[in-house]
């Protein structure tokens, strides 16, 4: 099982899209042998190789004019790039010509959640770093090409060419176990050499990409093999999505970011700042309103507008009630500007989620990062409409950000494991279904993450049933 898998790990001493031709090379020795590495792990060294070539050349044109402006204009071209590459990268992976929808939904939240990162973590840092440039060069280049080997990890895993792949088949996780393994809890270490079932992976979140090195993951997940027998071959037939949630945290969690929002420059999706605009406004023109007293009635009055929206919407107001900007999105993410994202300081933001779940850790993040007063979703579960909320306080505030951002960041990531793990018994057991479990999951995440900060600080989190 596997044989070579030994003499590989000594490979893996640098974050793989470093190596794109070493990788090459190596898969053509393997093959001399007769052992040859999947032609889906060929086609994420491949891409993710191409992706860093693009996005160097992007990076060294900007750096010839270094402006915020330019800056600006090079994370809109790398999302130009990641638009064009990936989904072809993802076709070359699971050897098909065409995306299925169910394949080119999870394909948007991932590109949704990379462009997040390029809007709320790499722009503002390149505006900070302005001086001293060479100093992101590396994480300018080779860590955001790392999101696409993530991405097609998480693509391997979950689909064999249009099928789903069964949940018992396994995967060995691979790569070095040195002093820059990271370690702990959510760290790789304790996953090297170790075979688990796709079921595994999935409900403990055990993809390359995901653990506290982030993107800089050396390691990659190796398709052993499935310890069931083949079954009797038979006419291909559409995957169903009740089949494709049997684990329903399959896209990373149940509303898990999967629209992958946040109020970066650029697109924001899912249950993140939405798209900001009534119906009316949508459709070209403004239906007179009756005078509203507080900040509260504005918000539920374009709260009420949005809610049965099947795209994203979202409206900014700040204390005084005043509307600051409102925008249009997509089924599953909203645009939004750098200028538009200094905006949202000190505002609230509410937004809908047509799925009606709640927020999404991306939601979250985006809260914090843009230093959001307040956020806000509404969408309907089955018969009724939610609105949720939620305002830290300034203790929470502070746990959150600085040097303690990635505990709390840790905090979420575990509960979120936990929650899963949870429903996914439950579904299983056939004492929740699959819907419940995805619409659940995250009101339950921050319901424990409120408890847990209980006598240090309020995340300020509710749900309220709309009359």
């Amino acid at each position: 099982m596997c044989e070579n898998c030994t003499d590989i790990q000594n490979v893996f001493k640098h974050p793989p899209w470093y190596f794109t031709a070493f990788y090459i090379k190596l898969c053509e020795e393997l093959e001399d042998k007769d052992e040859p590495l999947p032609s889906s792990i060929r086609a994420i060294v491949g891409g993710t190789g191409v992706y860093e070539g693009r996005i160097r050349e992007l990076w060294h044109a900007f750096r010839r004019n270094p402006t915020e402006v330019s800056a600006a204009e090079f994370i809109e071209a790398v999302k130009e790039v990641a638009e064009e590459l990936w989904p072809e990268v993802m076709q070359q992976v699971l050897d098909i010509a065409e995306l299925t929808g169910v394949q080119d939904d999870m394909l948007q939240e991932e590109l949704t959640k990379h462009k997040g990162y390029l809007d709320h973590h790499l722009f503002p840092d390149i505006i900070k770093g302005m001086t001293n440039l060479d100093g992101l060069e590396y994480r300018a280049i080779f860590l955001y090409a790392g999101a696409l080997w993530s991405f097609g990890m998480l693509a391997t895993v979950l689909f064999d060419g249009v099928n789903v792949r069964d949940f018992a088949d396994l995967f060995i996780f691979i790569g070095p176990a040195d002093e820059a393994t990271c370690v702990g809890p959510g760290g790789c270490l304790q996953h090297v050499n170790q075979i688990y079932t796709v079921a595994q992976i999935l409900a403990e979140d055990l993809i390359p990409g995901h653990f506290i090195c982030m993107m800089a993951c050396r390691h990659i997940l190796l398709p052993i093999a499935s310890p069931l027998p083949e079954p009797d071959k038979k006419p291909e037939e559409p995957v169903a999505q009740s089949d494709i949630q049997m684990i329903y945290g399959w896209k990373g969690g149940p509303g898990s970011g999967h629209h992958g929002h946040a109020g970066r420059p650029g697109q924001v999706g899912g249950s993140a700042p939405g798209t900001g605009g009534v119906a009316a406004s949508v459709a070209g023109e403004r239906i007179p309103r009756a005078p509203v007293a507080t900040t509260e009635d504005v918000l539920r009055q374009h709260e009420r507008d949005i809610i049965g929206l099947k795209y994203e919407a979202a409206v900014v107001v700040d204390d005084s009630g005043n509307v600051i900007f409102e925008k249009k999105g997509a089924k599953d993410y909203v645009a939004f500007t750098p200028a538009e994202s200094r905006k949202l300081r000190g505002k609230t933001l509410t937004h809908n989620h047509p799925p009606g779940e709640s927020f999404s850790r991306a939601d979250v993040e985006t809260m914090f990062d843009l230093e959001m007063s307040e956020i806000r979703v509404v969408g309907q579960l089955g018969g009724d409409k939610y609105l949720y909320r939620m305002r830290p306080d300034d203790i929470i505030r502070a746990l959150a950000s600085g040097q303690n951002e990635q505990y709390f960041t840790e905090i979420v990531r575990t509960t979120d494991i936990d929650v899963r793990r949870d429903f996914t018994g439950r579904v299983r057991s056939g004492s929740m279904t699959i819907v419940d479990a995805g619409k659940e999951h995250w009101h339950v995440v921050w319901t424990r993450v409120e408890d847990l900060y209980k006598g240090k600080g309020s995340l300020g989190y509710s749900r309220e049933v709309i009359p």
